[in-house]
């Protein structure tokens, strides 16, 4: 259990699988948020400034809206480039296709719901403990190569997985966990045969 009391940041991929149909809603409902700074990133290229940012406001919460991948780049960069005088605790919003992070620490469920209970957390005088979990990260390193960070072993086939997902499967109108289940067997058939 753990409190936190100080300022809230928010860093959001609008392009993560929930947030692609319905960012303008979350967007307006996080910046409506009392205490909140939300900055958007369009691409990994933006993690940097977008910490820098939050680390010049003080945050000491900072949560990540967007999916696995944005949450392990994020993750990442907080970890290889410290820019934060402390590290913030982190709060994890379930806007991928996949949400395997997420839901590891017990966020499941809308994206739409997880905002509103963490804009009413935040609106909230915190001063209750609210559970939190601590999880390891996997840094694979490889030469010539930004070290990488994931929280599951075997990433890879669910990276693939979702990749097969959105190009073959989400076209025939089959989405969210579903897609990602199906495309990630369909990638451990792959390297099984």
């Amino acid at each position: 259990m753990s409190t936190a009391q100080g300022r809230v940041g928010v860093i959001s991929n609008p392009a993560s699988g929930h947030n692609r149909d319905q960012f303008d809603a979350i967007r307006a409902q996080l910046e409506s948020c009392p205490g909140l700074t939300h900055v958007v990133t369009q691409s990994p290229a933006e993690i940097d400034t977008a910490l820098a940012q939050l680390a010049a406001a003080d945050v000491e919460v900072l949560a990540i809206n967007g999916g696995d991948g944005t949450n392990s780049a994020i993750l990442g960069r907080v970890l290889e480039t410290r820019p934060f005088a402390q590290t913030p605790l982190v709060a994890l919003l379930p806007a991928g296709t996949a949400n395997m992070n997420a839901g590891d620490v017990g966020i499941r469920g809308s994206l739409t719901k997880a905002v509103t209970r963490f804009c009413k957390w935040c609106a909230s005088d915190r001063k209750a403990p609210v559970p939190s979990q601590q999880r390891s990260l996997l840094k694979v390193e490889c030469p010539g190569e930004e070290p990488r960070y994931t929280m599951f072993i075997g990433a890879g086939a669910v990276i693939h997985g979702t990749e097969y997902a959105h190009e073959n499967i989400h076209s025939r109108a089959v989405r969210d966990d579903f897609s990602v289940a199906l495309g990630t067997a369909r990638t451990v058939w792959g390297v099984l045969r």
